[in-house]
């Protein structure tokens, strides 16, 4: 409940803050070797960018957002009920792109998500319908991850 809570504050009045919005679904670092640290921030931006796209009622994004939250992947936490939530609010947006197969999606992976999560999940589908209609702002800050010079003369010791 509580974190139904959290993602229904974030997706119905983002307030500024240190992370682009979308960065509350997945891992919060990347790491390994340089290779695969560059694979990973290269995921997280197109997951950003996804993100973006689907709140400025882009029908593709939202499809594959909801997907993406199903599945997960490396970097992108599996969220089932925001995403039974994202294949409500293509229904509910009434897209021209809309077809059966939305329908289906939306009957098939809602239908797996536990009952109690489904009612909320509806709940959530309809407001993310309504800030998408209302123009999708979100929050795109990215945090600066650059190093910083280690102590700057002000500390006085102990």
């Amino acid at each position: 409940m509580l974190r139904f809570l959290a993602v229904l504050l974030a997706i119905a009045a983002p307030i500024p803050a240190l992370a682009h919005e979308a960065d509350q679904f997945m891992r919060h670092f990347c790491a390994g070797s340089e290779q695969e640290i560059k694979k990973c921030e290269s995921v997280m931006m197109s997951f950003r960018t996804l993100y973006k796209k689907a709140f400025r009622n882009d029908y593709q994004a939202q499809r594959n957002l909801a997907y993406t939250l199903w599945n997960g992947n490396d970097v992108v936490v599996k969220d089932r009920k925001l995403s039974c939530a994202w294949r409500v609010a293509i229904i509910w947006l009434g897209s021209p792109k809309v077809d059966d197969s939305d329908h289906g999606n939306m009957k098939t992976y809602c239908g797996m998500v536990f009952p109690d999560e489904r009612l909320e999940a509806l709940d959530l589908g309809k407001m993310i319908g309504r800030r998408v209609k209302a123009g999708g702002k979100i929050d795109e800050t990215i945090p600066d991850t650059s190093a910083k010079p280690g102590l700057d003369s002000t500390a006085h010791p102990l």
